[in-house]
């Protein structure tokens, strides 16, 4: 097979389910043994042999290797009496450092703790960048009392207390039946939003195992310096593992792409240079980042041109241009996406389907020097509101980043860093916490 396979002809759609289906796991694919951490730790190196299809050309490397390399599930069961094993399942090699999602299936009739709450410990952390844990819950409930009930506390907090370290932990999924009192636990003491509608399905039956993974992308539009590169990268390293970039110029992409690598190592980050300005090109350019890498869960649109622009003496096609960056390339953005948002969050209730703007207080104060940007920025807020008002109803998540100033890395509250950040915690809430803009 090479890049020109009628493989890569099919909508990315099709081809991710291709791909779930192909990466399935087997019962035979678990390494177990009674020495987890002798095997996977200690001894280190433990590998697979890579999908073939990986090797067989850049392209479908490239597709795969984020979910073959950023995922493991580790089992935990019985294999005979008084034999409980722990395995791993994996494609190449078993890196810790590098998993994005680590999937834990709790295969027997009790928790037996002590059997594979140590491994699990051990494995956190070294997943320094675990962004997303998904329990698969076999154990059937049970009341204890006396010593058995103090001992059980005692584990509960000593998981628990595993899983809040977890700083970079942004979503919990839990699939079977959850002990009592756990639902307040992960709420209380993590920082990561538990969704019991489990998105990555650990599908058991009798001779195989399905690991189904839903990998989300966030298309940016206005990629570059200052805000554009904190967001996208903060927003890389918490939740999205494909990244489309898009900006005018080459080489700012570039500098852009290596930023967002250094960031989130395992994502994928494809780059599009277009002048947004220009209808007919930057539909083709959405339509190839669509085929490459797949339609966005999110639009992040950080375009404009912050350029002095001088009373009635400014040419009337320079505030057109604006116009152009500002409004019209963002409503067709909206036109092509806001379709697949809305089917999105009717197809996929744990999803976060939302376009972003960033803003400023230039809608409310205009400033004379730059009366251009000041204009076409009101006309913007104008439309993101009226868009908000008319899909908010469908699940699709529309708002603002309205920064208060001159964005600077030596300001305390207006550097990028600290953007990035009241953004994110912004918007990882918005489903809870329902706004039109986080005001910075």
């Amino acid at each position: 097979m090479n890049d020109g396979s009628r493989l890569f002809e099919l909508p990315w759609e099709i081809r991710e389910r291709i791909y779930e289906y192909y990466l399935s796991f087997d019962h035979n694919d678990f390494g177990d043994t009674l020495r987890p951490l002798h095997l996977y730790i200690e001894q280190g190196g433990y590998s697979k042999p890579i999908p073939p299809l990986m090797l067989t050309c850049k392209r479908g490397y490239r597709e795969l290797h984020q979910r073959v390399h950023s995922d493991a599930l580790m089992r935990v069961h019985t294999a005979g009496w008084g034999d409980r094993r722990i395995g791993f399942a994996v494609h190449g090699t078993l890196r810790f450092e590098r998993l994005r999602r680590l999937y834990i299936l709790v295969a027997m009739e009790y928790p037996n703790w002590n059997r594979w709450l140590g491994m699990f410990g051990e494995v956190a952390r070294r997943a320094k960048n675990l962004s997303e844990l998904v329990v698969d819950w076999e154990p059937r409930p049970n009341s204890t009392k006396g010593w058995e009930a103090k001992l059980t506390e005692k584990k509960y907090d000593e998981f628990f207390g595993i899983v809040s370290d977890l700083k970079n932990l942004q979503v919990v999924r839990f699939h079977g039946v959850m002990p009592s009192g756990w639902r307040e636990r992960f709420e209380k003491e993590t920082t990561a939003r538990l969704d019991p509608n489990i998105v990555i399905v650990l599908k058991r039956t009798r001779h195989t195992m399905a690991a189904n993974t839903a990998e989300e992308t966030l298309l940016v539009i206005g990629a570059g310096p200052l805000i554009g590169r904190s967001v996208t990268a903060l927003f890389a390293s918490k939740r999205y593992t494909k990244i489309a970039l898009i900006a005018r110029r080459e080489e700012q992409l570039r500098l852009e792409k290596k930023a967002v690598e250094e960031a989130a190592p395992s994502a994928t980050v494809k780059t599009y240079a277009v002048d947004i300005t220009d209808t007919e090109a930057f539909s083709k350019v959405l339509e190839k980042a669509d085929a490459e890498i797949g339609k966005p869960s999110c639009v992040f649109f950080n375009a404009a041109r912050v350029a002095p622009s001088e009373m009635l003496a400014l040419d009337v096609k320079e505030i057109e241009y604006d116009f152009k960056i500002n409004v019209s390339a963002l409503y067709a953005t909206a036109q092509r996406y806001v379709p697949h948002l809305t089917s999105l969050a009717k197809s996929s209730p744990e999803s976060t389907p939302a376009i972003i703007v960033t803003s400023s207080l230039l809608p409310s104060e205009p400033i004379p020097a730059v009366f251009s940007l000041s204009l076409v920025k009101a006309a913007q807020r104008n439309f993101v509101q009226t868009l908000r008002m008319s899909y908010e109803n469908e699940g699709v998540y529309i708002g603002l980043i309205n920064v208060g100033g001159p964005v600077s890395h030596d300001h305390e509250v207006w550097n990028p860093d600290n953007i990035a950040k009241k953004s994110w915690e912004w918007f990882s809430q918005i489903k809870d916490k329902p706004s039109f803009e986080v005001k910075i």
